[in-house]
């Protein structure tokens, strides 16, 4: 949540300052709602969001404009300069244009003034009008961005990036022309994903990050049929959060309107951590792994422990009264600040040991305050460091225990030494104890495939002894295997040569006028053919008996 401004608050916060806000249709909504907010104390109608290449609104002009349409060469650059107050809009279909590069160039070369704050959004545009590698532009351009205002914008300036609001599942047709409607449906996620890399790249170059997508998460009932845009109040509480981040962030004391849970955090933060206390800590670890990496020399091992996991709702002497508040939003800031750890230390070369994986299925073995632990973690704690230490210097382990999780280990200790060029360290040895008992090897079950359908035994198909293979079977067991026996004269027939069979087929009684011998079971000379060879009659072989295979035409 934010606090609530009036007129009077809003001009006590922007007299003499220079805000510059850079963005797509709804900052331009948040561009007309800061300048309706310094003329009247009242929400802004819905009729003057909408409005597109307006010569004028309340005093502003527009400075440049290009065709009205829906493509990406839409321009449109607005300026309100009056009373003190300088508001310039500036409506971007990529994070890095052509005229922010030359307003970027301008400012480090002092042609023009820099601003105090700035606002930049950048993401429906980026995915939707740029074609098949448009999420790949948008991540090379946000670099590109960002490093460009950090080499032209002076360290007092306040830059602030805002993460998009949340989209409909199904959006309207006027945002999502005809060549992009296949993405009416997977419009939401990709937002999702772009300010999930907006929020981990942002930070690393010391800039502010104002997550609209989480603050708005639960007022999507405000937004307009479209799916994209939003109404009024909810424009309104988009002004108020980013003038309460601008009055945190420079220490300026809130108006007291409005007080919440949210607000009261935000409020401690910048009170202990100082006015940046957001990305304080982020700014910290980067300092300190600099620090390491300058002094420390290259045979020290550097292992980071990510944090272990709290409860849900922590309690005693850690907690002081002051910050009460936090205790059911701990434990998802402490994995947030994990993840950033994991993803900032390897950059610089050094170990992570996840405590908070393997302690995850381990919380019964917290004690009642929800952040210590007992006897038994701390000694599991200390051989995960001791295992951690022992496959790094590529030790051999003692071997008094043994898992899939510690094999797992194992392999993935060999795939960095692969990859990596590890440390020589001093060799020690490892003794094994005695006293403890041998691992206990895994038993594997085996599983018994479970037949479908029970056979009975049949003693004649199992002969006693090597003796009896060689005596014939019986003829009740051969008539099941092999079927009814055919009469002599046929086997007889089929014996003999394909013209032999033909002037016996008429003379046989019991054969049928008109028959089809498998290729396959009798093979014949090519007697009419020239330049084959003679093929030798052969026999149909079937698993148990040789006799040919006899089918109808």
């Amino acid at each position: 949540m934010a606090d609530i401004f009036t007129n009077v608050d809003i001009k006590m916060l922007f007299r003499g300052k220079f805000i510059l806000i850079l963005g797509s249709s709804n900052f331009r909504a948040v561009y007309r709602d800061i300048i309706w907010l310094l003329n009247f104390n009242k929400i802004i109608p819905e009729g003057h969001l909408r409005r597109k290449l307006d010569f004028s609104y309340l005093g502003d002009r527009l400075i440049k404009q290009g065709e009205l349409n829906r493509g990406r060469d839409y321009v449109e650059m607005r300026e309100y300069k009056k009373d003190g107050f300088h508001i310039k809009y500036n409506f971007i279909t990529k994070c890095l244009t052509k005229e922010v590069e030359e307003m970027m160039h301008d400012i480090h070369e002092g042609n023009c003034k820099p601003p105090d704050i700035v606002i930049v959004n950048s993401c429906l545009w980026d995915i939707t009008r740029w074609g098949p590698n448009g999420v790949t532009l948008y991540k090379d351009n946000m670099r590109k961005l960002f490093s460009i205002m950090k080499s032209s914008l002076p360290s007092t300036t306040l830059v602030i990036f805002s993460t998009t609001p949340p989209v409909s599942q199904s959006c309207s047709a006027a945002f999502l022309v005809r060549q992009v409607e296949f993405m009416r449906h997977s419009l939401r996620f990709e937002v999702m994903e772009a300010n999930l890399f907006a929020r981990q790249l942002v930070p690393t170059y010391g800039y502010n990050i104002l997550d609209l997508h989480y603050h708005l998460r639960m007022q999507i009932h405000r937004r307009i049929r479209d799916g994209v845009h939003w109404v009024p109040t909810a424009v309104r509480h988009m002004t108020n959060l980013f003038l309460t981040h601008i009055s945190l962030s420079w220490g300026v004391p809130l108006p007291g309107n409005f007080c919440g849970a949210l607000l009261q955090s935000m409020k401690l933060k910048a009170k202990i951590w100082g006015p940046d206390g957001v990305n304080l800590y982020k700014e910290n670890m980067q300092k300190l792994f600099r620090l390491f990496m300058s002094n420390l020399p290259s045979k020290t091992l550097v292992v980071f422990s990510t944090t272990l996991p709290v409860s849900s709702s922590c309690k005693g002497a850690f907690l002081v009264k002051q910050v009460e508040f936090m205790k059911h939003s701990l434990r998802f800031e402490v994995m947030e600040a994990n993840l950033y750890a994991k993803q900032l230390v390897p950059s610089f070369g050094y170990n992570v040991l996840d405590f908070h994986y393997h302690f995850r299925m381990q919380i019964h073995r917290r004690v009642k305050d929800g952040v210590h632990w007992r006897p038994e973690a701390v000694r599991h704690m200390t051989n995960l460091f001791l295992t951690h230490l022992s496959l790094t210097w590529d030790l051999k382990l003692p071997g008094n225990f043994t898992s899939k999780a510690l094999r797992r280990m194992e392999s993935e200790a060999k795939a960095m030494k692969s990859c990596s060029i590890m440390v020589k360290m001093p060799q020690f040895n490892i003794f094994q104890d005695t006293s403890m008992p041998p691992p206990i090897a895994p038993v594997k079950k085996v599983r018994k495939l479970k037949s479908p359908v029970k056979y009975r035994k049949d003693t004649e198909n199992i002969p006693p002894n090597k003796a009896a293979l060689s005596q014939p079977l019986s003829e009740p067991f051969r008539q099941r295997i092999n079927g009814p026996a055919l009469p002599q004269p046929q086997i007889e027939l089929f014996r003999k040569s394909l013209a032999e069979v033909k002037r016996e087929v008429g003379k046989a009684n019991n054969m049928p006028k008109l028959m089809f011998i498998d290729p396959n079971s009798v093979a014949l000379s090519n007697r009419d053919a020239p330049g084959k060879m003679k093929r030798e009659t052969k026999h149909y072989k079937n698993e148990h008996c040789n006799r040919p295979r006899l089918q109808p035409y």
